[in-house]
């Protein structure tokens, strides 16, 4: 029984087929039953929202656990051990899941989390796509806490919008073969990023060094407006009178920090063929509420 992106649509809502992203976007916390809770930076947005395909290899589980939509959306096992909530592998199975913009991404500390419904993780490997087709190996599903960081084999400024999960066939004597996929999100930058309404880019008092949290939200504010197909993106470096630690040139420091930003916006295949303006400006107005004083903003050109 092998499902295709095609053969789902019967099970699929219509924007998952599309791969459609959630409007959601600010942070939750989600408990995983029996193993505590993990916060996602995008909420609902940030968890797979399509089935690519569904292979549940030699053993498949039984029809209650082999819906692969039960891996959609946010988690939502509760703890019965009959099936619904989640979908399993099969001994030697697969399942490849498709995330909304701004998908999956090198960040800050872990990337990928899997809410895995069984009481033990099965032995399951991870890799990452940017097409569908050429797969990058992360390598195992870590056996206690499944988050997963991609840093060692990703590229810098990628988005990976495909997920693929294979069993190892080395857990195949019940009714539900293989790992028990109840959900999974991606979870980089969920400490750290500030991605508000008008694109602000935090960064540490006194520095023009990009952080990972800054990157994540880099890319989370260029992607709303990249939606748009515009022709130039501007990024801003506000002189900041916010500094609490002494700067002795902060225009050159507001510049810097516009560069780099730029530097890294460069990297994303979204942004090819985007002109990139970069200024330094006065801050128009003191920092307020969540919007730091030592920032960058990315807006379109009036």
């Amino acid at each position: 029984m092998t499902y295709k992106a095609a053969a789902l649509a019967a099970l699929l809502p219509a924007a998952l087929v599309s791969g459609k992203a959630q409007s959601q976007d600010s942070a939750e916390t989600y408990a995983e039953h029996g193993k505590g809770s993990v916060t996602v930076a995008l909420g609902a947005a940030g968890f797979a929202n399509a089935v690519v395909s569904y292979a549940p290899g030699d053993i498949a589980p039984v029809p209650a656990g082999a819906n692969p939509t039960a891996a959609l959306g946010p988690p939502d096992h509760r703890g019965s051990r009959n099936g619904g909530a989640w979908v399993s592998l099969g001994c030697g199975g697969a399942l490849t899941l498709a995330f909304p913009e701004p998908g999956i991404s090198d960040g800050l500390g872990a990337d990928i989390y899997v809410f895995e419904a069984g009481r033990e993780v099965e032995a399951t490997m991870i890799a990452i796509s940017r097409n569908g087709t050429d797969w990058i190996e992360i390598g195992p599903l870590p056996a206690r806490r499944t988050a997963v960081d991609i840093a060692d084999k990703a590229d810098l400024g990628v988005s990976y919008p495909y997920l693929r999960l294979t069993d190892t066939g080395k857990a195949c004597n019940s009714r539900f073969p293989g790992a028990d996929i109840d959900a999974v999100a991606v979870i980089s930058g969920m400490d750290d990023a500030d991605t508000s309404e008008n694109g602000a880019i935090p960064f540490a008092e006194g520095s023009a060094s990009l952080s990972d949290a800054g990157a994540f939200a880099i890319k989370s504010a260029a992607l709303r407006l990249l939606r748009t197909s515009p022709e130039a993106i501007e990024i801003t470096g506000y002189i900041s009178s916010a500094e609490s630690v002494e700067v002795a040139e902060p225009e050159a420091l507001a510049q810097a920090r516009a560069d780099a930003v730029r530097a890294y916006l460069a990297l994303l295949p979204e942004a090819k063929g985007v002109t990139l303006l970069v200024r330094s400006a006065p801050d128009p107005a003191p920092p307020k509420g969540d919007i730091p004083g030592h920032r960058v903003e990315l807006r379109l050109p009036e």
